[in-house]
């Protein structure tokens, strides 16, 4: 986390020092859309044993706003299949869990010219998780549980390099604090703090 924190500040800096300004306060609107990848970073320990997430893979949509050259609204939808959620002890397993981050922000866009957009932003909304079909190993009983959708809060950093007057290239990295809840078993709830990276397309207009 912190190593990409350093290299976008580098690359941001590199990037404001050499290329002259070209403000874009005529775009009032960016999408941003494309492949992302789930790194859940926390686990819980539960009546089931020491539960955590995997990581997986998903897409993203992006929908921003700027309010002024350097703010921006945002609302995002993000969507991961086929998670599992493994037990350290090994007897227990959940497969196939999707995880769906919706969320509202506000970004503020530090840097903004022709070459680059590198801004941070905080986000808030919730996950929706899909439901559980945990598995007894030992015994090899299969059993489903409902899941709950859990307020997430967190924050974001993102670049987006400039490869013509309406398009780029977005890199971005999310961090999001959220648990997951199995809404009919007692003492059932995973610490997920999911970091989500993506490489994503972005236009303009």
């Amino acid at each position: 986390m912190r190593k990409t924190a350093g290299l976008l500040l580098t690359l941001a800096a590199v990037t404001l020092l050499c290329v002259p300004a070209h403000a874009q306060d005529d775009k009032r609107f960016a999408i941003r859309f494309g492949p992302i990848y789930v790194a859940p970073v926390s686990d819980s320990s539960t009546s089931l044993g020491e539960l955590e997430f995997d990581d997986g893979v998903g897409g993203e949509f992006d929908f921003e706003w700027y309010i002024t050259k350097h703010f921006g609204l945002e609302a995002s939808i993000a969507v991961a299949a086929d998670i599992d959620v493994n037990d350290r002890t090994n007897t227990t397993t959940a497969d196939g869990v999707t995880v769906t981050p919706l969320t509202v922000g506000l970004n503020w866009h530090i840097v903004r010219n022709g070459a680059v957009d590198w801004a941070i932003g905080a986000v808030g909304g919730a996950v929706v998780f899909g439901d559980f079909l945990f598995v007894d190993n030992s015994s090899g009983g299969t059993f489903i549980s409902d899941s709950e959708t859990e307020v997430a809060f967190g924050v974001q950093s993102f670049l987006d390099i400039n490869i013509g007057e309406s398009w780029a290239i977005n890199l971005g990295v999310k961090y999001l604090e959220v648990e997951a809840e199995a809404s009919d078993l007692a003492q059932v709830k995973i610490d997920v703090d999911p970091i989500i990276g993506r490489v994503m397309g972005v236009f303009r207009w």
